[in-house]
């Protein structure tokens, strides 16, 4: 009896079992694969040579480049000479020589060259018979003029420009009356003279004038412009027109250079009565 219970207790598992796995199927194995092989990334940006590139290097090759910055010298770099024109300069030649006001011997001598000096020449005449130079014992701006035989001249003279001749010009004015008194009558007419000296160190031609004032600087009186003719450079004096009448009191006149340039002189006095 319990055989057969046992028998028919082992058929329902076994179909129980069989009808459990309609529902549950058996899982799937699945054999492990590996891992496919990853090829490192490449760098596309330079390419990569091939079995039959060739890297190859001359001794010919040459580059070039321009420098950003002027290449300095360094202490075994040398420059090439390059040719400087000689400074023109004159030296007296045998003795000191006379440097006057303009190019010729109608000009006043204003300095001079010693023998052994050296002076630069700065400008000559048109026709290059003088040599205008500023002399070691003068000021800046203090040009005189040497004649070209009594130097001798070193340099390119071919650098030397041709200057403008200057004008003589009036370097005095002297003025003077009849007396600084004069001894009169008062309420009438008491003359004076004058005497009127011009000096110029070359040639010219000179404009002046006379002007008569008072005591109290009034203008008494002013003459018309006069012209005088310096061939050379000299003095003239001369009576600037004759006497001139007052009363009594104080006077003074000014003789009055306007060209070539200005200068002027005074001279005064009075009248008393005795």
């Amino acid at each position: 009896m319990k055989r057969l219970f046992a028998s028919v207790l082992a058929t329902v598992l076994l179909a129980a079992i069989c009808n459990l796995s309609q529902f549950f199927p058996a899982p799937t194995v699945v054999a492990p694969t590996s891992p496919a092989p990853t090829t490192p990334p490449v760098d596309t940006s330079v390419p990569l040579p091939t079995a039959t590139t060739e890297i190859i290097s001359t001794a010919t090759t040459e580059f070039t480049f321009t420098p950003s910055v002027p290449p300095t010298l360094t202490p075994t770099d040398t420059l090439a000479p390059t040719a400087t024109p000689a400074t023109p300069t004159i030296t007296p030649t045998t003795m000191d020589a006379n440097c006057r006001f303009g190019p010729g011997t109608t000009y006043l001598s204003v300095g001079g060259l010693r023998v052994g000096e050296i002076a630069p020449i700065l400008g000559t005449n048109a026709d290059h018979t003088w040599w205008q130079i500023q002399t070691p014992r003068e000021l800046p701006g203090n040009l005189c003029w040497i004649r070209y035989t009594v130097v001798t001249a070193s340099g390119d003279l071919s650098l030397v420009p041709v200057v403008p001749t200057p004008g003589g010009l009036v370097t005095d004015v002297h003025i003077t009356a009849g007396g600084p008194v004069i001894h009169g009558t008062c309420g009438g007419p008491n003359p004076t003279s004058f005497s009127l000296s011009i000096t110029t160190n070359g040639p010219a031609t000179v404009v002046w004038h006379l002007q008569i004032f008072n005591g109290d600087n009034s203008v008494r009186n002013t003459t018309a412009d006069s012209s005088l003719v310096f061939a050379s450079y000299s003095t003239q004096t001369f009576d600037p027109g004759g006497s001139y009448h007052t009363d009594c009191g104080s006077f003074y006149i000014k003789g009055i250079v306007t060209s070539p340039n200005n200068k002027s002189s005074r001279a005064d006095w009075s009248v008393v009565s005795p």
